[in-house]
């Protein structure tokens, strides 16, 4: 081979090697694209979100499956992706990768930063209700001491609840909304709520033995009203025995029941019986009702009083009002105002002093 040769062979072994998509081009190319054919990485770790997060609030964010440590600004971006209500207490919800990529169809970038796994069990954080939390919810509506559980109505070891509940609250405002009582079996059933988390169905507690209500002062009819009969506060007398039977039916109607407020003779003085009520019967407020026995602009007889006299004197009541309170009533001869007691129907009474 001569000089000349040897030479033209060098200059095509140099071409062939610095040519487009030969030698080094090629793995030049390599570098820089994948076998998938995906984009070039943009260096920043992606993000695995967990196969199962417990939250906290009622309503589910993209953010919320996200782990600690996410950077802020793709964790910005999942707080706009809504994913529907958390579960309910003692629930669980499962969410599937594809039901995430379909959201994020719109969000490629924020997609491309998260590894998925097949499926994300979500579970709303929560805790059991405690038999003190429902000992005092029942004392509250039977208007006993909530001061310590010995002083409750209600004991531990004979109340029974069918299945746990469990709520998200530290306060789920837990109130009675329904007293029934099994003479035969002698259990008390109530029917609770938790006001503040309305998503919680009622549920019942029921207390056995018959000892749900602890024995207190009942107001007791002393004789037979009619219906429609006005009971005056001679009428009932108190009676310490539990209440029970029609009276727990009642519990509800009471306003006894929500207020603590105790019934007395006083506070049926001048009430309309709606039933027959017998001798010796517990009677509650819903038994009886309210009756106006003076009415505004009708005329009415003002008894004066004083330590030498006595005399009646037309007036015009100012206002309504039920035997035992207090109105205005103007004189109609000499126009003046006074307060005066509803003594009877379209009778009031006055004492007058030195």
């Amino acid at each position: 081979m001569n000089l000349r040769n040897l030479k033209v062979r060098v200059v095509l072994l140099l071409a062939t090697l610095l040519a487009p998509g030969a030698g080094f081009g090629t793995g030049a190319a390599a570098l820089n694209s994948s076998p998938t054919g995906a984009p070039p990485s943009t260096g920043r770790t992606l993000v695995t979100l967990p196969s199962a997060v417990e939250v906290r609030s009622e309503m589910l964010y993209l953010s919320d499956l996200l782990p600690a440590g996410t950077p802020s600004d793709l964790r910005q971006a999942a707080s706009g992706i809504a994913l529907g209500n958390t579960p309910g207490p003692g629930s669980l919800r499962t969410i599937t990768r594809g039901e995430i990529e379909d959201l994020l169809r719109a969000e490629p970038q924020l997609l491309a930063g998260l590894s998925l796994p097949e499926c994300i069990v979500v579970s709303r954080s929560h805790r059991e209700l405690t038999s003190h939390e429902l000992t005092a919810a029942i004392s509250d509506a039977l208007g006993g001491d909530t001061v310590g559980v010995d002083s409750l109505p209600v004991s531990l070891e004979n109340m029974e609840l069918s299945a746990p509940v469990y709520v998200t609250k530290d306060d789920p405002g837990l109130k009675v909304v329904r007293v029934e009582f099994d003479p035969l079996r002698q259990d008390t059933r109530f029917c609770l709520w938790a006001s503040r988390e309305p998503e919680i169905l009622p549920f019942y507690v029921t207390v056995s033995g018959g000892s749900a209500l602890s024995a207190r002062p009942a107001l007791v009819a002393r004789r037979d009203l009619s219906p429609g009969e006005i009971a005056g506060a001679n009428d009932f007398r108190e009676e310490p025995r539990k209440v029970t039977a029609t009276a727990v039916g009642q519990l509800s109607h009471m306003g006894v029941a929500q207020t603590g407020l105790a019934m007395t003779p006083e506070s049926l003085a001048g009430r309309e019986a709606r039933a027959y009520v017998k001798a010796g019967q517990v009677v509650t407020a819903s038994m009886f009702r309210t009756v106006l026995m003076v009415n505004q602009g009708k005329p009415a007889v003002l008894v004066m009083e004083g330590p030498s006299f006595r005399m009646t004197i037309p007036v015009v009541p100012l206002e309504n009002g039920v035997l035992g309170q207090r109105v205005r009533v103007r004189n109609l001869d000499s126009r003046r105002i006074v307060a005066a007691e509803v003594v009877g129907p379209g009778r009031l009474h006055k004492t007058l002093e030195n």
